[in-house]
Parts: structure tokens; sequence; C-alpha cells
């Protein structure tokens, strides 16, 4: 009879040791030692058997897990139970892996927590069986992370680039932050807008929004502004080709949306009318003030009446201009009767004077 309670033990001491470490279906073995194994040398060596496994812990692994960190350790998806307070402790530190981005989700199986655990130099406790795992077939593992809407960064790049366009008349800003939230890991989060980049003439604005979680930079984005700037100005009702000269027909008073780069639109008609265009205008666009000047009153290679004045004789000759030029300038005109180029200032539309002749020739 005690022989046959001996191999009764035996046995199942050897199922014990069989357990399965992980992978599969989480099956359980249940063990029974009879009642009859009690006292003498068995006895004995039972109870220590006994005492060996009700050191052990159990480490189930849950199928899916929330992590923060960049990495994550055993004790954030697993639930670790029995044992000694230092094995729980020392398998609950045990580096399992990278976490993904904060929002995004990576696949654990069997076989990665065990290379860790050895890797861990916990291999003996797998190998002597002090630990026992339970995994199932593959693991979810997620990372939580805050969510942050481009409202929130349009905002404080906003707020930062308002100065810049202060003394901007008409001009407003306009956000083209991309959809879609950018998720950042937990922690206490601030938006801290940078330096604004650009001309606010030429149409768009950039603010780097830094991204700071718990007083570290996590992530920047760039975002672009554009500047509207809506008011009233003369537009012109067709095209308008170079040197010709605007009259009240040619424009229209107007509130526009101004194209980017358009930096000094003519709100006034009366500065308009009456001068002339340095470029083509497109019909719709509004009249800029650096495309308009004032007709000169005496145009390039124009035939004048040049006054000459010798000692105290003033005579006239024909001439023709070399350049143009308004009353009061100095240009260039060309006397055909001396072959001679000479300066002379403007009187009119039609004459230029040459004030001492005699002294010009000396």
């Amino acid at each position: 009879m005690r022989q046959s309670c001996n191999n009764l033990i035996v046995v199942n001491l050897l199922a014990l040791a069989c357990l399965p470490v992980g992978g599969g279906a989480q099956n359980t073995i249940k063990t029974r030692i009879p009642s009859e194994a009690k006292g003498g040398v068995t006895g004995s060596r039972v109870g220590a058997s006994v005492s060996k496994l009700a050191t052990g812990a159990t480490v189930m692994v849950r199928a899916a897990a929330q992590v923060t960190g960049k990495t994550f350790t055993l004790g954030e998806i697993a639930d670790i139970k029995g044992g000694d307070a230092e094995l729980r402790k020392r398998l609950a530190g045990v580096a399992i892996g990278t976490a993904p981005l904060p929002g995004l989700s990576r696949q654990l199986l069997p076989g990665d927590v065990i290379v860790h655990l050895r890797a861990a130099q916990c291999g003996e406790l797998l190998d002597s069986k002090r630990i026992t795992l339970i995994t199932p077939p593959s693991m979810q593992i997620n990372r939580t992370g805050q969510d942050v809407s481009p409202d929130e960064i349009s905002r404080a790049a906003l707020a930062a680039a308002q100065q810049a366009i202060s003394n901007l008349t008409g001009a407003t800003l306009e956000s083209e932050m991309p959809a879609g939230k950018v998720i950042l890991p937990l922690g206490k989060l601030i938006l801290l807008p940078g330096v604004c980049q650009g001309a606010p003439e030429q149409g768009a604005l950039h603010v780097p929004v830094s991204l700071i979680v718990d007083d570290k930079t996590v992530q920047t984005v760039n975002v672009t502004l554009k500047v509207h700037r809506k008011l009233t100005a003369l537009v012109a009702r067709h095209t308008i080709e170079p040197h010709d000269m605007i009259t009240a027909e040619d424009v229209v008073l107007s509130t526009v949306d101004l194209p980017s780069g358009f930096t000094q639109p003519v709100s006034d008609l009366k500065s308009a009318v009456g001068k002339r265009v340095t470029r083509r205008i497109s019909g719709g666009m509004p009249v800029p003030a650096d495309a308009l000047e004032i007709p000169p009153d005496i145009a390039a290679n124009a035939n004048v009446t040049v006054s000459c004045s010798i000692g105290a004789i003033t005579i006239t000759l024909p001439g023709r201009t070399r350049q143009a030029g308004h009353i009061g300038e100095t240009i260039r005109v060309y006397i055909p009767d001396t072959g001679k180029e000479l300066e002379a200032a403007v009187l009119d539309d039609h004459t230029v004077t040459i004030a001492d002749l005699d002294a010009r020739s000396n």
C-alpha cells in the first residue's frame, strides 16, 4: 500500500513539472495529493515540493493592454500573482519592448515575452517552474495619448501673428492647418508659438508651434497662415496697356480681396485719373500705385524749340529731345544746326532753354 502511494506522488510531481510555460490556450493542470501521503520520509519530500511550488508566481499576460511610455514592462501588460513580494517586483520590472506611437498599437507574441524574460536573467525561474507564464496566442499593445485638435494649434499660431498684420489695413488671417488630430503622450500640455516668419504683404505667414508635454518638446508643427486683405480699391474695368492714360471710364471703386503680393492699391479716383500706366493692368484687377506715373510734359524724341542765350542776345533754334521730362527738369537735347547735344531745362510742353550757350561753348 505504501509503495502504491509513493508511486502516485511521483506521478503527480512529474505532472506539475510538465506544466506549460506559455502560448496556446490557457489550460490548467490540477494536481491532487492523497491524504495518505503524510509523515515519514515520503511525506517530507512531498511537503518540500509543495512548499517550493507555493513560492512561485503566476504571470498572466492580458490579450489587450494599455501602456503610456515609449517602452513598457511586464507589469504593465500582465497580472502577476503569488510568490513573494520581491519576486513579483522583479518580474514586474522586466522590460518587454518598445511601445507604439501614441494612439497606435502593436502585436506581441508569447515568444517575445519569453525572450525578454530570459534577457532579464529570469530564465532560471522559467526552467525551475518558479513562475508559470500564461499568455494568449497574441497580445495587442496600445499606447494611450492625448488628442490635440488642429483648432488648438491654429489658435496659438494666429495669436502670435496678429502683431505682424497690425499695420496692414483690412488684413485678416486664415489658418491652413491640415485636418486631423495630433496625438501626444499623456502629461501637462503647453502650446508655445515661435517667431512669426514671412512678409504679410506677400500673402502668407509661417508660425512654428512647439507642442510641449511635461516640459519636453514632443513635436513642432509649422502652421501656414494665409493673409487676406479686403478693402475698397480702384479696379480696372478692362485691360489697360502700358503708356495709356487713365480716365474715369477705365476704373471703378470696388471692395476686393487683394491678391498675394499686392502692396499699394489705389483707393482714390482723383489720384489715378490723368496718370499714365507703366505696365499692363488686367481687367478686374486692382490698380497698383507703383504702376502709375505722371506723364512727362515733353516726350523723348520730340521736336522742340530751343531758346539759347549768348550774352545779352537770345536766339531760338530747332531741336529734338533725347529724353522725356517734366517742366523744370533738365534733359538732353540734340541741335541739328550745330550737330551737338546739350543739356536744356524744360520750359513747357514744346520749349526748352539753354541759359548761356556762349559759356557752354567755352
